[in-house]
């Protein structure tokens, strides 16, 4: 999958979810969520690869040679950027942050 592609599936995920994956307790952000909702890492995890204990790991963990991810680990930085602004960005601002990192990595923005 091409950066490109990354961008995309997260970008339309993340504006269309309008809303942070959150687990249970309402502070921790999880690649699985409350009410079916998915981070911009966890919508990248094919159902069949997630599992509850990597709830708390950071992306970068995910990405290591057997992980669930490690075929996009050539992509980490991007993938690091995309766990940022979900987890540290307001929803509201999201929009404008994706757009930046389009920027940023050269990509073309939706």
């Amino acid at each position: 999958m091409t950066e490109q592609e990354l961008f995309d599936i997260v970008f339309k995920h993340l504006m269309s979810q309008n809303a942070r994956s959150m687990m249970g307790n309402g502070i921790t952000c999880a690649y699985r969520g409350e009410g079916g909702l998915k981070c911009a890492i966890g919508i990248l995890i094919p159902d069949e690869d997630y599992r509850k204990d990597m709830e708390g790991a950071a992306a970068q963990n995910l990405l290591v040679k057997g992980a669930c991810l490690s075929r996009l680990a050539v992509h980490h930085e991007l993938l690091n950027k995309f766990q940022r602004i979900h987890d540290e960005d307001p929803v509201e601002d999201w929009d404008r942050s994706l757009r930046a990192a389009a920027v940023a990595f050269g990509l073309v923005g939706p």
